[in-house]
């Protein structure tokens, strides 16, 4: 089917749906959204597809879904807009339909459990009889066991009497978080969530070195891909995207 061939627009249409739905009613391709938005053609499709599972934080998708639905000359906020609803509905159905699996067990799985809980209770009655009357003898009960003290590998702990070594820490606790340099070549903007904390923004200039040091991850948006070159503890970081153009990305 041809790209260009119009698709009627449906009431209930999702956001994915909607905005291929302008494009293609406008005659606009891709490409042509790509070099306005400055987000790869790969990036538009899946908002299209709405393949949600490639854009881990929400902020961005938004961002993205705005910047397209511009691009179209549509109204921003009737995307958003469409976008919340669909999640929405996803959450609203959700313990429905768990409850419904979860509330019709059955009838064979109550009877198997019944007899397993009735079997259960009749070797227990059948082992208190047979040793109920006899006292073992000859046996001490054995001693307690008491578990040692784990050691805080990240604290100098003493010896006995101020004179024992000194533990050291382990290996676990020698790699506590990563560095991320980001080295501008050219002036540019970053949004940075770290460790899926708040959204911080960064405006570099060409020759700007700046580091970040995460504990679990990061997740970028690079306002222009060919801006910058990223290291993650000194290994080059390669990215999707060229000059000019915005892109997301996960590390790690």
């Amino acid at each position: 089917m041809d790209e260009r061939e119009v698709v009627n627009e449906q009431p209930a249409q999702s956001f994915g749906s909607y905005l291929k739905t302008l494009r293609l009613r406008k005659g606009i391709s891709l490409e042509q959204v790509s070099r306005v938005t400055k987000l790869t053609r790969e990036t538009l499709l899946r908002l299209e597809r709405e393949e949600l599972d490639a854009f881990p934080a929400e902020i961005f998708v938004k961002g993205f879904l705005k910047a397209y639905a511009e691009a179209l000359g549509a109204d921003a906020a009737e995307v958003v807009s469409r976008y919340d609803a669909g999640r929405a509905r996803v959450h609203e159905q959700a313990p429905k339909d768990g409850a419904f699996v979860m509330g019709r067990p059955c009838k064979w799985r109550v009877l198997a459990a019944f007899f397993a809980l009735f079997a259960l209770i009749s070797a227990t009655l059948m082992i208190v009889s047979s040793f109920g009357g006899n006292q073992v003898t000859g046996m001490s009960a054995p001693p307690a066991v008491r578990e040692a003290p784990v050691p805080d590998p990240t604290r100098e702990i003493e010896g006995e009497r101020g004179t024992g070594p000194v533990s050291k820490p382990g290996k676990a606790a020698e790699k506590l978080r990563f560095t991320l340099q980001v080295n501008a070549l050219e002036p540019t903007w970053i949004k940075a969530l770290v460790d899926g904390g708040s959204l911080k923004r960064y405006q570099l200039e060409a020759g700007d070195v700046l580091e970040i040091e995460a504990r679990r991850g990061y997740n970028l948006l690079i306002g222009n891909a060919g801006a910058v070159r990223l290291a993650l503890d000194g290994k080059p970081v390669r990215m999707e995207g060229g000059k000019g153009q915005a892109v997301n990305v996960r590390i790690p």
